[in-house]
């Protein structure tokens, strides 16, 4: 920063260029004023001896007038040099200006190219993670989809094998039916017949077939209960005490495995009730399955009434308890509409 009263000739030059220039030119002139003040110094002086050049005497006014014309060349070449140096800094400027414009323009197309590269990029970038997002998505789908195709599969798989084994069942269940009642057919005509040899033929025909019935289907509990008719009717065709007894308790354990099969079946109790009367149980045990029998149908306490086959324990006083009970239940005996003989009880009726 120069001020007006700065003694530098250059120093209003507002360029560092043209001050450098000027204080070169200002030190060249300066060389210039002392190689001057030799010279008149030597014309003015003579030569001594060593080759030194003697002054003559000089006024100070004389000396303060060379100064000051030196001193107004040396500034009126300065100005000269401050006015060329203008004019170049003024060329310089212009073209740093120019300069600068021109990367302020490139600068401004690079940001916009940059700005676009970026968008572009990052358009690309949220694309890219779309598309993987989307395909992470689809294959989740098509997993999971493919998983429940295969789930789907293999229910439709077990629901064919249930329905296959079900169809089986059924078919098989119709099958023993048929040789029950094949069985019941056979019984019948047992009953029917007037010859002791042609009643047993008959019952022995009616036990292969409930056999048989059992054979298709081992927890049958009807199959089983018929069989223990068939054996009843069999050990009363006996002579043979033992043999009848041995046939008897045969009966017991066919309707036994009924009941194991199915708790709640009142004539397999019911008809093991009778079969222990025939065979001499104790009248506990036989009041104890005919109490079962009557707890889960109540008809029974009729049919029992009626029952030859208890004729041995009528007289216990827990059988007669059982009979009291049920004695003055005229509804149950209407209920029944059934005669007293076993031989006419329909499929409704215990043994």
């Amino acid at each position: 920063m120069t001020t007006p009263n700065d003694p530098r000739p250059y120093a209003h030059c507002a360029s560092p260029i043209v001050r450098y220039r000027a204080s070169l030119a200002f030190g060249f002139l300066a060389c210039l004023i002392c190689a001057d003040a030799d010279a008149v110094r030597a014309s003015q002086g003579g030569a001594r001896a060593d080759g030194r050049i003697e002054v003559a005497d000089r006024s100070p006014e004389h000396d303060s007038q060379i100064l000051k014309d030196y001193q107004d060349a040396l500034n009126g070449q300065a100005q000269i040099l401050a006015a060329q140096a203008d004019r170049e800094y003024k060329h310089l400027d212009d073209f740093l200006n120019r300069v600068i414009w021109g990367l302020g323009i490139l600068g401004g197309a690079a940001v916009g190219v940059f700005a676009w590269f970026l968008g572009s990029t990052r358009r690309e970038i949220q694309k890219s993670i779309r598309q993987h997002l989307d395909a992470q998505v689809q294959q989740a789908i098509e997993q999971k989809t493919s998983s429940l195709h295969q789930e789907l599969r293999s229910t439709q798989a077990q629901l064919t094998q249930e329905h296959d084994r079900f169809k089986d069942a059924l078919q098989l269940l119709e099958r023993v039916n048929e040789v029950i009642q094949e069985g019941e057919r056979i019984l019948i005509e047992g009953e029917g017949a007037t010859s002791p040899a042609l009643r047993l033929q008959q019952y022995e025909l009616a036990e292969r077939t409930f056999r048989k019935a059992v054979q298709l289907d081992e927890r049958h509990a009807v199959a089983y209960v018929g069989l223990g008719k068939a054996l009843k009717r069999i050990g009363k065709e006996m002579t043979s005490d033992h043999e009848r007894r041995r046939v008897l308790q045969l009966a017991i354990d066919a309707t036994s495995q009924a009941i194991s099969f199915n708790p709640t079946y009142d004539r397999a109790f019911y008809n093991r009730a009778c079969y222990k009367a025939l065979i001499g149980r104790p009248a506990p045990e036989v009041v104890a399955d005919l109490k079962q029998a009557i707890g889960l149908f109540e008809l029974n306490a009729v049919f029992a009434g009626l029952d030859p086959d208890f004729v041995g324990v009528r007289s216990d006083p827990a059988f007669a308890a059982l009979m009291s009970n049920h004695r003055e239940r005229p509804d149950l005996v209407k209920g029944s509409g059934q005669e007293s003989s076993t031989a006419t009880r329909s499929d409704l009726q215990a043994e």
